[in-house]
């Protein structure tokens, strides 16, 4: 028997039972910070300092105010009411004491979704006839782009005439997804200009889509997904930059995801035998999957009570096994806050794993959202309604994904996310998503032959084909680009 918080999971018979759950001490800062030292990953939220990074949400934050603490904000987006702040992390309560902060938060985690495409798309006719992207500038926003070096002496990336980063780890750290990305624009537009722009969060993103706004770029290139910032309903602060972008009269292009293969579940809450654990399928309380050894992990939970919510559930992920709880998120949702929660882990126990979701307190009917990281396939899922975010803003171009081997006739890859989001109070219609389809499986430097596969593969076509399009229209619109990409497509 393995007594954790709030649970006492009995290992020999899978059984739950339940004991009260912890007061929450700081009802404006995310239980995982209160509990830092246990749920956080440095590599991820603290600088070499042993400070945390943390997103404030407020009105306005003062520098001096947050200096007193031993901290700095770092990036902003006051527009949004978004500070990013570095700080100790004994400085927390303060922080979530001062007045006018409603919300103190880990940073909102992007997923990468990660060429003989150019032929397929029929990018080759254009090239003949002069059309190459002249003219127009992409940016190519994205978390890392390792090997850049590489791909600019090989002359796969010719035309880069800005680089940022934001996140302060060095612009070529890390893998190569946005480096493929880039290699994919600039082969489908080989005279576009492009701005490769290195971002780990909300805030940074804002800043990012500011700077291109000031650099005149004309299209950007998003193969990342965003979660729990809304209920996938084309709202909220991811989606609110994406329509600062394209009121600026950029076109926008976004991965549609990979999820629809296992890695989504969506339903209502459902409790029939009282014990206060959703039921994921009739007498099932845990959705179990087997992951790859030592591949991090990402669970994101929301419910339909956005923007804050009473309703307060929490997620936990367990060892099967073990009865052990490898990752939970506890926040106390308690009217103020937003109805969402998130975990990470590293799998090193042998064997399957269960999410679990717990209702604190559930007194209305509630539908409820989880994804999980693409490796994940849970033993129950969902593939409709799979679009994560901003590929569910209305504005944003999403790009679903048609092995090349299967580009003329396809049927979409399976993995590739489907519709439609969920209707809202600003989008009370439902609308299709994806809107476009784009080749994956190809070949790039940073993943080899073939090797570049889902729908962040297939956005940067559709990217580089919209650079061939304005190239040719040069004083048409983002939204007129748009619509002849969108009328040229084949019905499949």
């Amino acid at each position: 028997m393995v007594l954790l918080g709030a649970w006492v999971l009995l290992a020999s018979g899978g059984a739950w039972q339940k004991e009260i759950p912890p007061e929450r001490a700081l009802p404006n800062m995310e239980a995982a910070l209160q509990a830092w030292a246990m749920e956080l990953s440095p590599l991820d939220l603290v600088d070499p300092y042993g400070r945390l990074r943390v997103v404030v949400e407020a009105e306005g934050l003062a520098e001096g105010v947050v200096a007193a603490l031993g901290g700095e904000i770092r990036h902003r987006a006051p527009a949004l009411g978004l500070w990013e702040v570095i700080l100790p992390p004994q400085s927390l309560p303060a922080l979530a004491g001062l007045p006018g902060v409603r919300w103190v938060r880990r940073p909102l985690r992007p997923e990468p979704l990660g060429s003989q495409g150019v032929a397929l798309v029929g990018a080759t006719a254009w090239h003949e006839a002069g059309l190459r992207g002249q003219g127009v500038r992409v940016a190519v926003i994205d978390m890392e782009f390792g090997g850049v070096s590489q791909a600019l002496a090989e002359g796969r990336l010719r035309r880069v005439v800005a680089t940022r980063d934001y996140t302060g780890e060095g612009f070529a750290m890390g893998g190569g997804h946005g480096t493929a990305c880039a290699e994919i624009v600039q082969a489908m537009a080989p005279d576009a200009e492009l701005v490769l722009m290195k971002i780990h969060n909300e805030v940074q993103l804002a800043q990012a889509v500011e700077d291109a706004l000031r650099l005149g770029v004309r299209v950007i290139s998003h193969s990342v997904a965003w979660f729990n910032t809304s209920f996938y309903d084309g709202t909220g602060i991811v989606c609110d930059i994406v329509r600062r972008a394209t009121d600026g009269r950029i076109l926008w292009v976004n991965a549609v995801g990979n999820f629809a293969a296992g890695s989504h579940w969506e339903g209502d809450w459902s409790d029939a035998d009282g014990d206060g654990l959703l039921d994921f399928a009739p007498g099932l309380n845990m959705n179990t999957f087997t992951p790859e050894p030592l591949k991090p992990l990402g669970f994101w939970l929301t419910w339909d009570d956005w923007p804050a919510s009473d309703q307060d559930l929490d997620l936990y992920v367990v060892h099967v096994p073990s009865g052990q709880v490898v990752a939970r998120s506890t926040s106390t949702q308690a009217g103020a806050q937003p109805p969402a929660e998130h975990a990470f882990f590293i799998p090193t126990l042998p064997g399957s794993y269960g999410v679990v979701i717990h209702g604190h307190r559930v007194t209305k009917p509630l539908r409820l959202e989880l994804f999980a990281s693409p490796a994940v396939r849970l033993s129950v899922s969902t593939a409709e309604s799979s679009v994560p975010t901003p590929a569910d803003a209305p504005s944003a171009l999403a790009v679903g994904a048609i092995p090349a081997g299967r580009w003329t006739a396809g049927p979409q890859a399976p993995y590739s996310s489907q519709g439609p989001p969920n209707p809202s109070r600003l989008n009370p219609v439902a609308y299709t998503k994806p809107d476009l389809m784009g080749p994956d499986g190809v070949d790039t430097l940073a993943y080899g032959p073939g090797g570049f596969v889902g729908t962040s593969a297939a956005a940067p076509h559709v990217a580089g084909a919209a650079a061939l399009v304005w190239s040719a229209y040069p004083y048409w619109t983002a939204e007129q680009v748009r619509t002849w990409l969108e009328e040229a497509a084949v019905d499949l």
